[in-house]
C-alpha cells in the first residue's frame, strides 16, 4: 500500500493543489454501527483519521485544514457520547501538541475555533494549551471547530463590532461603513480561513451550519 499511496500523491500534485481545505467530520457513528461497535466509539476512529488527513495535507502541500469536530447541537446527544468526545479531544490534542508530538514534529499550528466556554474546564484548558504550544509553528495550520455554530459566529462578530462602535473603538471607512476586514477580524480565530474546497465525509450534502460565511464562494 505504501507504493500506491506515494503514486496517488504524485498524481494529485499534477493538478492544482488547494491552499485551504475544510472537512465536516461526518459518519463516525454510522461507521461504528457497521463495525458492531457502540455509536460513541466511532469518534475514536474519526479522530485517528484526523491525524492521517493532516499528514496527507502536508504531503500535498495544503497549508490549512479546517475540521468540524463538534457543533453546539452535538452537545444535546447522549451523555456518554458527549463525555467520550470531550475525553478524546482533551487527551488526543494534549498528546499531539506536546514536545515531539505529531503537531510539534511537523510544525503545525493548532487553532481551536468555537465557544470554548461551553467546554468542560479541563477540556478548555487542554485546548488553550494546545494553541499556546503550537503558536509559533508555521509549516501548516489545523483549525478545529469545537462547540462551533456558524450563525452564532456571525452574530457574535456583528455584536462585537456594534459594541466597539458604541465605544468609539471602531474606525469606519470613508463612506461611514464597516469594512470586510474589520468584520473578519471578529470571526473565531481573528481571521477568515476561506477554504478552497469543502468535503463532507458521508453521503450528506448539507453544510450543517459550518463556515457559512467562509464558504460563500468555495
Amino acid at each position: 500500500m505504501v507504493w500506491y499511496h506515494s503514486l496517488l500523491i504524485k498524481v494529485l500534485k499534477v493538478g492544482k493543489i488547494p491552499k485551504s481545505v475544510a472537512i465536516i467530520m461526518d459518519g463516525n457513528r454510522r461507521y461504528a454501527t457497521q463495525k458492531n461497535k457502540e455509536k460513541h466509539e466511532g469518534h475514536n476512529f474519526g479522530l485517528k483519521k484526523l491525524e492521517e488527513a493532516m499528514q496527507w495535507c502536508l504531503e500535498l502541500g495544503v497549508k490549512e485544514l479546517t475540521v468540524f469536530a463538534l457543533s453546539t447541537d452535538n452537545l444535546k446527544r447522549s451523555q456518554v457520547e458527549v463525555d467520550t468526545l470531550m475525553r478524546l479531544a482533551r487527551d488526543s490534542f494534549t498528546k499531539m501538541t506536546e514536545k515531539e508530538g505529531f503537531m510539534d514534529k511537523n510544525g503545525i499550528q493548532v487553532k481551536i475555533l468555537g465557544d470554548l466556554d461551553m467546554l468542560p474546564e479541563d477540556v478548555a484548558k487542554a485546548m488553550r494549551t494546545s494553541m499556546e504550544r503550537t503558536k509559533h509553528h508555521d509549516r501548516a495550520r489545523l483549525n478545529v471547530c469545537l462547540c462551533y455554530n456558524s450563525k452564532y459566529e456571525i452574530l457574535q462578530a456583528v455584536e462585537n463590532l456594534s459594541e466597539k462602535h458604541a465605544k468609539g473603538q471602531l474606525k469606519l471607512s470613508k463612506d461611514g461603513d464597516i469594512t470586510v476586514e474589520d468584520f473578519e477580524k471578529e470571526l473565531y480565530g481573528g481571521y477568515n480561513c476561506k477554504p478552497d474546497i469543502l468535503i463532507r465525509t458521508s453521503n450528506e450534502v448539507r453544510l450543517s451550519n459550518f463556515l457559512l460565511y467562509q464558504t460563500d464562494d468555495s
